[in-house]
C-alpha cells in the first residue's frame, strides 16, 4: 500500500472513530443478568434507560440527550449502559422492584442492583451528567460533604438545616439529624422556611407543641409555606393511619382524623376532600397496611 493510500486509510479510520464517539451513549444489547455480571467484573455501576415503545418522550430522549458526545464519553467510560422495555421481562421486573410508574425512567444501579440514583422524564444531557457524576464521584456531592462535616462533629445550626434539607432531597435517612437538631435547637421558629423544613421532617405526634402550633395556625402556615404545609399535613394523616394500624385501633384513627380535619381543610383549600372522603381514603390505607 503506497503512502497516499495509507494516509487515506488512516484518515478513514480516524473519521470513523470520531463519528462513533459522536454517537453518544453506547447501550449494550445484553440482558440485565449479563449486565450485572459485567458490572461486577469491571467494577462499574449500571445505567439503565427504561422505556416503552409507545412513549414519545422516550424516543426524543434517545434522539437528543443520549446522543450528546460529552455525556456519551463519560457514560461509556464509567458505566455499563443498558436499554430495557419496561413492559417486558427485565424491564418489567425493575418497574415492579422499584415501584416505578413513569416513562422514561433512568436508573443508576450498583452491581448488586441497589438503587443509587434515579431520573424521570425527558431531561437534558446536563441533568444526566450531574446524576452520573454523583454516582461516580460521590465525594463531590453536597450531601457527602455535609455528612462528613457532621461526622467530624460540626453542629452549626445552618449546616444542620442544610444537611436535613439535602437528606430529604436525596431521599436519605434523616431521622438522626432531625433528632440531633431538635436536641440542640428545640425552640423552632415555624415562620422560618428552613426551620419549617426541619419541623416537617420531624415528629408527627399530635401532642407535640410544634405540631399543635401548626394545626392551630394552619391557614397562616399555608399562606407562608404552601407546599411545605401540604407536605406536613399529609405526613400527619399518614402517621395517624400507621400508628392506629400498629395499635389495631381504627377508632383511634377516626378520632384523630376529626382533630386534623379543620387544619387539613384550611391547608388544602379547594383541593381538600370532604370529611367522609378523607375518612374513606384513610380506611383504604388502613386496610391495605
Amino acid at each position: 500500500m503506497n503512502k497516499l493510500k495509507s494516509g487515506i486509510f488512516l484518515l478513514a479510520i480516524l473519521l470513523f472513530s470520531s463519528a462513533g464517539q459522536a454517537e453518544g451513549i453506547e447501550f449494550e444489547k445484553i440482558s440485565l443478568e449479563q449486565a450485572i455480571k459485567k458490572a461486577e467484573k469491571q467494577g462499574k455501576p449500571i445505567f439503565i434507560d427504561i422505556y416503552a415503545t409507545w412513549c414519545g418522550p422516550c424516543k426524543t430522549l434517545s434522539k437528543t440527550t443520549f446522543k450528546d458526545a460529552d455525556l456519551g464519553a463519560f457514560m461509556n467510560e464509567h458505566f455499563i449502559n443498558l436499554k430495557l422495555d419496561g413492559e417486558l421481562e427485565d424491564g418489567a421486573e425493575l418497574m415492579e422492584k422499584f415501584d416505578l410508574g413513569a416513562y422514561p425512567t433512568m436508573l443508576f444501579l450498583s452491581s448488586d442492583v441497589e438503587m443509587l440514583r434515579m431520573i424521570e422524564g425527558l431531561v437534558s444531557p446536563e441533568t444526566v451528567q450531574e446524576e452520573a457524576n454523583a454516582v461516580v464521584f460521590p465525594e463531590s456531592t453536597l450531601i457527602f460533604q455535609l455528612t462528613k462535616r457532621y461526622e467530624e462533629g460540626e453542629r452549626d445550626q445552618k449546616m444542620m438545616q442544610e444537611l436535613i434539607h439535602e437528606s430529604l432531597l436525596e431521599d436519605k435517612e434523616h431521622a438522626t439529624f432531625v433528632e440531633e437538631y431538635m436536641r440542640l435547637f428545640p425552640k423552632l421558629d415555624l415562620d422560618d422556611t428552613d426551620e419549617f423544613i426541619v419541623f416537617g421532617a420531624g415528629t408527627n405526634d399530635l401532642d407535640d407543641e410544634n405540631v399543635k402550633t401548626f394545626l392551630a395556625n394552619a391557614e397562616h402556615f399555608s399562606e407562608l409555606h404552601e407546599n411545605l404545609a401540604e407536605w406536613k399535613i399529609t405526613l400527619l394523616i399518614i402517621d395517624v393511619v400507621s400508628s392506629s394500624k400498629a395499635q389495631g385501633d381504627i377508632k383511634l384513627m377516626e378520632s384523630k382524623m376529626e382533630q386534623l380535619f379543620p387544619a387539613y381543610e384550611q391547608i388544602m383549600g379547594e383541593n381538600a376532600l370532604s370529611k367522609p372522603e378523607l375518612l374513606g381514603a384513610m380506611h383504604e390505607i388502613y386496610n391495605e397496611r
